[in-house]
């Protein structure tokens, strides 16, 4: 057993076993093993052996009491003495960061620092939309440690700091909050930290080391409240962080921290900002924070919205690529384009089929428009959502509403034709045989054109057709049964001489099979 105490005091520092750590039987090893412990580098240590220093290389004999001396790192470059400290305060040494410290090392010096986006320790590149980019910063050693969230070594590097750092203090708070460490953000709001801090950054693809155009900028809060940290959120709003103010990554993200929470569910986060501001949160923000809630599906967020009267009919700006799948744009030709619409609260919730959020948006106390049910009913059967269907059907939404948008090209340059959809005409087009079923027994119109270009201008059965789906043609055919005249015949001998339904067997044989029986 080697013993190993402090000099001077004869403080024991540990005990050790040759053979049962992993490490040689020499002095340096026992350095290493000693700086992995308790952060101490190796040119800080002088091993002693009654009262005589014991070269690196010397071999160890078991049962030996050695003494340790801490150097005050003379002969050693400051360059050294703040790369050891920042290692000692990521791995939560306090015992090293005080000794480090003491030796002259500097708690604010910065180190460069590549971080990848994936997985970011500020917590932001993700929901930014940059997952394929890092961000470049400078780091000191109180933003190391309070990204790892050591508390006591972020205390003990806190009273090393003097007034002239306030910003090594405000980045280091944005860190532990990033984080949720309220362990760490509790000593640097009391050191003054400031919550209103704006932290700066700058993005760089990983792909050829670009810079992109615009930087990131991110409060305390903000980021707290994306990650979703209710009680550093708590902290901070008491420390009286203003709410109004806007971060974010990209033009479409930046939004202040209400709305930043509401987008990501987190309810806590909410129910904190909620109880805090209350009536004091903008019209708009309460409206904006409803939608994003409404389009994550989280109905206790949406409640709690409604509750302070947020609009579920408030618009708001939505670009849609053309490639989404729920509406009618690659299938139809427009692969390079997109549509530009504005959404609601109960837009979103159809589109993404979160039924239990649409009927507590149907129950506000604010009334939806009867265009706005029409509306969500045709966004709803663009997806295939059988239930929201069902309960937008049941409040009187209807199913001959016509959905109108215009197209344009991704530079700008609008078509100058719009697009034209009926719910039974997009969900034909998309393959959704239950809703077109729900439809049909809603009795929406059968011979309905429908289109967004004037070669694609028809009815919902040729829309169906062109596309093979099988089932969906299925029940068109069998509503057609009842019903059959001189135009539905026309329909089906288009639907046979078209050249599209050529490698389409299965379909031309149930309009063929319909026509005979006509």
């Amino acid at each position: 057993m080697i013993r190993i105490t402090r000099a001077p005091g004869g403080n024991e520092v540990v005990c050790i076993r040759l053979g049962d750590e992993e490490m040689d039987e020499d002095v340096i090893s026992l350095k290493h093993y000693l700086w992995t412990l308790y952060g101490w580098p190796t040119w800080m240590q002088r091993l002693l052996h009654h009262d005589v220093c014991l070269n690196d290389g010397t071999l160890l004999e078991p049962d030996t009491e050695l003494q340790l001396v801490l150097l005050d790192g003379s002969d050693v470059c400051q360059e050294e003495k703040d790369e050891a400290l920042s290692d000692a305060a990521s791995n939560g040494h306090v015992e090293g960061t005080r000794a480090l410290l003491a030796v002259g090392a500097s708690p604010c010096q910065q180190f460069h620092e590549d971080d990848d986006s994936e997985g970011s320790n500020d917590g932001v590149s993700t929901a930014a939309g940059y997952s394929h980019s890092r961000y470049i910063r400078q780091s000191t050693a109180l933003d190391v440690a309070s990204t790892a969230g050591h508390a006591e070594v972020v205390q003990v590097l806190l009273e090393a700091i003097t007034l002239q750092t306030q910003s090594k203090k405000d980045e280091a708070l944005y860190r532990a909050c990033a984080r949720g460490d309220v362990e760490v953000v509790t000593p640097l709001l009391a050191a003054n930290a400031n919550p209103n801090y704006v932290f700066n950054f700058v993005y760089v693809s990983e792909f050829d080391d670009t810079l992109y155009d615009e930087q990131a900028h991110w409060t305390p809060l903000a980021v707290a409240c994306l990650n979703g940290h209710p009680a550093v959120a708590q902290m901070l709003v008491e420390a009286r962080a203003d709410l109004s103010r806007l971060s974010g990554s990209r033009e479409e993200s930046i939004c202040c921290p209400f709305e930043h929470a509401a987008r990501e569910g987190h309810m806590q986060v909410l129910r904190v900002l909620l109880d805090c501001f209350g009536s004091d949160l903008s019209q708009e923000g309460k409206n904006a924070a409803l939608y994003f809630a409404s389009s994550a599906g989280c109905v206790e967020v949406v409640s709690a919205l409604l509750e302070v009267g947020a609009a579920p009919n408030c618009e708001h700006a939505s670009d849609d690529d053309s490639d989404d799948g729920d509406k009618d744009s690659a299938v139809d030709g427009y692969s390079h384009c997109r549509y530009v619409e504005r959404s609601t609260a109960l837009d979103m919730a159809c589109t993404k089929g979160h039924k239990e959020v649409v009927q507590r948006l149907l129950k506000a106390p604010a009334a939806v428009t009867k265009q706005e049910k029409d509306d969500a009913l045709y966004k709803a059967s663009a997806r295939g959502n059988v239930e929201v269907v069902h309960f937008l059907l049941a409040a009187k939404a209807s199913p001959n509403y016509v959905f109108t948008f215009d197209y344009e090209y991704v530079n700008r340059h609008a078509y100058d034709e719009q697009a034209c959809w009926t719910p039974l005409a997009v969900a034909c087009l998309n393959g959704h045989p239950a809703v077109a079923q729900m439809l049909v027994e809603a009795r929406a119109d059968l011979l309905s054109s429908a289109g967004s270009r004037r070669s694609l201008v028809c009815s919902p059965l040729q829309h169906a057709a062109r596309e093979g789906h099988v089932q969906v043609v299925d029940v068109l055919l069998s509503a057609f049964q009842v019903c059959m005249d001189d135009n539905i015949k026309t329909i089906l001998r288009t639907i046979l001489q078209d050249p599209s339904m050529q490698d389409k067997a299965d379909v031309r044989a149930m309009v063929q099979t319909a026509l005979d029986n006509a």
